[in-house]
């Protein structure tokens, strides 16, 4: 049945409105379209039913809605209006016992079920209970309308009956990877198998040397050379020419432990005055000297 051959009345849209507001405000564990498909299927015979699946196929109940949210009147509605309210609300207990034990459907009218006999007490006996409470049929929990606690509960359950550790596991990683794609579709990669490494698998890892770090400027190829085979795997060396412009020669100062002026530098060099640990050498055995005095570094061969 399509939507476009049935056509409600104005007096049906104002008893849906007012019917599904009042489900609404009575249950808030149902969606806004269920609200509406059960005002209906009460208030209605089953050839005036819509199926429909969104509110926008129903804006008028919206509309409705926050009318009456505002304390408003909707149109032809009677001034008495709890009188109106309260025998729509009996239309939507009878409603509710007939559609309490199923499942709702993705769309269109649900299969009713057999509403269960009350039992009749005898006039001179006052029952303790209600009957109507003590006979009411729960009502069954869906996976569309349950929270993500209430499946984790669930399927903790029956994960509590099994001792198997790695079987365990498996269960609940496909669980989760099933719930996860039902709520969330293709937004999560799926879990995959972690296996814990052992003692043996885990490497220590190996603790860098950091190297005082020295630059030298002035030398000339010949002179770095020696620099670098007196002081291989000792020190991080550092060449400048001299004529590399102030700005990085100042950078590149900023950054050592020790920077060492020859008396062999191309170019001017910007003024150093106030800068630590800058100082002047005579010659290739001066440098040899500072680094000694600084760091207690020895060259390993003399050139």
């Amino acid at each position: 049945m399509s939507e476009t051959r049935v056509h409600w009345t104005k007096e049906e849209k104002r008893d849906i409105a007012l019917l599904s507001f009042k489900i609404r405000q009575n249950n808030s564990d149902i969606t806004d379209v269920m609200c509406v498909r059960q005002a209906q299927e009460a208030l209605l015979a089953e050839v005036r039913w819509r199926p429909f699946k969104k509110m926008a196929e129903v804006a008028f109940v919206s509309d409705a809605w926050r009318k009456l949210t505002r304390g408003e009147r909707l149109e032809g509605e009677e001034s008495d209006a709890h009188d109106v309210m309260d025998s729509l609300a009996r239309a939507r207990d009878h409603a509710e016992a007939i559609y309490s034990a199923v499942s709702t459907p993705e769309y269109g009218p649900a299969a009713a079920v057999v509403q269960p006999e009350v039992k009749q007490w005898p006039a001179a006996i006052k029952p303790v209970v209600n009957p109507a409470v003590e006979n009411a049929q729960p009502k069954a929990l869906t996976v569309e309308d349950a929270s993500i606690e209430q499946l984790m509960l669930a399927m903790m359950g029956k994960l509590l009956k099994r001792t198997d550790e790695a079987t365990l596991r498996a269960l609940v990683r496909d669980e989760v990877n099933k719930t996860l794609e039902r709520r969330l579709p293709g937004v999560l990669a799926p879990d995959v198998p972690f296996e814990e490494p052992t003692a043996v698998e885990i490497e220590t890892p190996v603790e860098r040397k950091v190297l005082p770090k020295v630059a030298l400027i002035g030398l000339n190829d010949k002179q770095k050379e020696i620099f670098r085979q007196n002081y291989s795997n000792q020190l991080d060396l550092h060449f400048l020419e001299g004529s590399e412009g102030g700005t990085r020669i100042k950078n590149t100062v900023s950054l050592m432990d020790l920077t060492i002026r020859t008396p062999w530098p191309k170019g001017i060099l910007p003024s150093m005055k106030n800068v630590p640990n800058y100082v002047n050498a005579s010659g290739l055995d001066s440098a040899r000297t500072l680094i000694m005095s600084r760091f207690g570094i020895s060259a390993n061969s003399k050139h």
